[in-house]
Formats: structure tokens, C-alpha cells, sequence
């Protein structure tokens, strides 16, 4: 899943982290009682697979491993 483009204002803009041509590789949830469940590779799934996963219910936390275009290093 690569990014196209940010929301203006988004959380993503906001936090200056993603950044557009960044793909998406990876997305980790965090539960309700803070535990990090494993991240799960994303790559060659539908968008609105991936999309799903990021979005859970309002407030959930989601952990995302980034490929940078430029750098060709990954993030989380």
C-alpha cells in the first residue's frame, strides 16, 4: 500500500511521520489493556484490508512499518 497523499490536518500529517510514496508493509494493533499484538505483513493485500487494520474503533492504537521511497529503510 503506498501513499499517495496525506489528509491536511490528519494524524498523519499532523505527526510529520508518513510521509507520501512511503509504503505501508506492516500493521500491529495495540488491545485495550496497552499489549502490542504482532504486526502482520500487509504487502499484496486489497486496501481495504489494509485500511481496516489501521482503522479499528475510535482510539485504537495502531503501530505501522513504513518503507521510506528515499531511503529504502523501514520504520515503525
Amino acid at each position: 500500500t503506498v501513499v499517495e497523499s496525506l489528509v491536511k490536518g490528519g494524524a498523519a500529517q499532523r505527526s510529520g511521520l508518513m510521509k507520501e510514496k512511503d509504503k505501508i508493509i506492516a500493521v500491529g494493533q495495540v488491545d485495550a489493556s496497552g499489549k502490542e499484538k504482532p504486526m502482520e505483513d500487509v504487502v499484496e493485500w486489497d486496501l481495504r484490508d489494509v485500511v481496516s487494520r489501521i482503522r479499528g474503533n475510535k482510539g485504537t492504537k495502531v503501530r505501522l512499518k513504513v518503507l521510506r521511497r528515499e531511503e529504502g529503510k523501514t520504520s515503525t
